[in-house]
């Protein structure tokens, strides 16, 4: 594409500018030019002449709009102005989309050759230069060296084997301070294979066996409403970059993953949590794999087996920044998607097994992002309410059968407790009452002066 600048051509004042934007978002370039006349405008994606539709608009004006922008969209943006004198190129404006794709194909080069020597499976980690020169880490760029481990609820690499949560000294495990003023709450949590626990934007733990064998953890912090929970999860592999692993003989089985939680302040893991995948692996064609409106990567189309083997292709995305921190607006991922024990696979899974009440019967449900099977990292979040409100409970009377004298006194002391976290004050009111009844509202205690002959008074609330 060649254009020529005669002189009184139209000048362009003011250049197109580079924009980033997240998938979904809406961009726009805008330029600014002078001439003699009447000046006409003609935008250029890489070169080629556009025209407006499909979520494109003001292809002949100063402004070019592209509305819900995907990575199709990332791409050099120019215009051309021209007059009755001749035309003129704009620069170029480079358009990048956070979130956008990258692909890779093929096997990563070993960088830490095993995260945790106890385990049964080797947890590597490597890197891999995707197709358009980016540099990945995988499975994931996770923090496990250097961070926290979360206590452990059942983990064989230690000894730490329960048969049952009435043989766990919760006693024994620390509280993680996050808000000075929150309430302790206990948490309970079981992945495949990998999760690191974020409270209120600060880490509380990650799990201490990257791989396997399957283990299962407790963890108590303190934390005020409302409780915002972020937890990075990660579908392990022993082939990098491939997603995959040796199982049943098969040296390239895709593997899957699965998380379930409980929380002491009523919070499971269910459809109401977000859930967000960056990693996906091992892909026959990456083109199958669809970016939905939302942000999300719809991959339901791809094969769950792969015939490329160590060629197969990955797709990556890149991770917020702020991902983990209380602030993060995750309001436009997807929701987490729900499975069944019998999908995420927990036979003979003692660690999760051992434990129903914090598990299965706790109401909790093992989530994921939609692919269960090829989506390998995956940022699930989810934030509670600001308290709790349930009705007070009275404290049960020892009777509440009187036998009285005409003129003598009546005092009954009523109590009650609350349930919010943290509790409520509770204040005491008569709703029908004999005439000269009293109650105090700060105690509930009840003071009646009989003015008739000996009688029988029931009590009742």
């Amino acid at each position: 594409m060649f254009f020529s600048v005669p002189s009184n051509a139209p000048l362009v004042t003011v250049q197109p500018a580079n924009k980033s934007k997240a998938l979904g978002a809406t961009a726009t370039f805008t330029l600014s030019a002078a001439g003699l006349g009447t000046l006409a405008y003609q935008w250029f994606k890489d070169g080629v002449e556009m025209s407006d539709g499909g979520g494109i608009s003001g292809v002949n004006t100063t402004t070019l709009t592209i509305a819900n922008v995907q990575n199709s969209d990332v791409a050099s943006y120019s215009a051309v102005v021209t007059n009755v004198i001749g035309n003129t190129l704009s620069a170029s404006a480079v358009l990048t989309v956070s979130g956008a794709r990258s692909i890779s194909q093929g096997r990563a080069i070993t960088v830490t050759s095993n995260l945790y020597p106890a385990g049964q499976r080797v947890s590597g980690v490597g890197s891999i230069t995707a197709l358009d020169g980016t540099l990945w880490t995988v499975p994931s760029a996770t923090p496990f060296a250097t961070s926290p481990k979360a206590p452990d609820l059942y983990n064989e690499t230690v000894a730490v084997t329960p048969t049952n949560i009435a043989a766990v000294n919760l006693n024994a495990v620390p509280i993680v301070e996050i808000d000075p003023d929150g309430e302790v709450i206990t948490s309970y949590l079981f992945g495949e294979n990998y999760f690191e626990l974020y409270v209120n934007g600060v880490l509380v733990g990650v799990d201490p066996v990257p791989y396997t064998p399957f283990n299962s953890c407790v963890v108590k912090f303190k934390a005020k409403r409302p409780i915002t929970y972020v937890v990075r999860l990660v579908d392990w592999e022993e082939n990098l970059g491939l997603g995959t692993e040796l199982n049943g003989g098969d040296p390239k089985h895709a593997g899957d993953g699965g998380f379930i939680a409980s929380f002491s302040d009523g919070t499971v893991t269910g459809p109401s949590w977000k859930a967000q995948s960056f990693y996906i692996a091992p892909l026959d064609n990456p083109n199958l794999v669809v970016e939905m409106p939302d942000g999300s990567h719809n991959s339901s189309a791809a094969s769950t087996t792969t015939t490329l083997g160590t060629n197969a292709y990955a797709l990556h995305y890149l991770v917020p920044p702020d991902w983990y921190s209380k602030s993060f607006n995750h309001s436009n991922w997807p929701a987490a998607t729900t499975f069944t024990e019998a999908q995420v696979g927990v036979n003979n899974q003692w660690a999760y097994l051992n434990f129903p009440a914090q598990f299965s019967a706790s109401g909790a449900q093992f989530i994921w992002s939609p692919n269960l099977v090829l989506d390998n990292e995956v940022i699930v979040r989810f934030t509670g309410p600001a308290s709790s409100n349930t009705a007070p409970a009275f404290i049960a009377l020892a009777t509440n059968r009187y036998v009285i004298n005409g003129g003598a006194t009546i005092s009954v002391t009523n109590a009650a407790t609350d349930a919010d976290l943290p509790a409520q004050s509770l204040t005491y009111s008569l709703l029908t009452a004999p005439v000269g009844a009293t109650i105090n509202s700060s105690n509930g205690v009840v003071n009646w002066i009989t003015t008739t002959n000996s009688f029988t008074v029931f009590l009742g609330r």
